[in-house]
């Protein structure tokens, strides 16, 4: 799941505009990379099967709120000094 994550941003960064200015072989390179990074993480997740799948993605979002919580305690802190 990370590494089709990485790979989706990776295209949506350049497409959305917001870097700094790229160099138009620069983009081709990356956006082939993101491509190919994309369809082999999706094919392999696929290959993986439901159970893994599944179990997978229970895991991410059993991590959100650990993560949420120490968002918290970091805005806290942030706010206390």
């Amino acid at each position: 799941m990370p590494y089709l994550l990485s790979a989706a941003a990776q295209l949506y960064w350049p497409a959305r505009g917001t870097r700094n200015r790229v160099r138009p072989a620069g983009l081709a390179r990356d956006l082939s990379v993101a491509v190919l990074s994309f369809g082999f993480s999706f094919r392999l997740i696929a290959g993986a099967g439901y159970a893994a799948v599944y179990r997978g993605v229970l895991f991410l979002f059993a991590g959100i709120p650990v993560c949420v919580w120490l968002r918290g305690r970091k805005d806290r802190a942030g706010a206390e000094a």
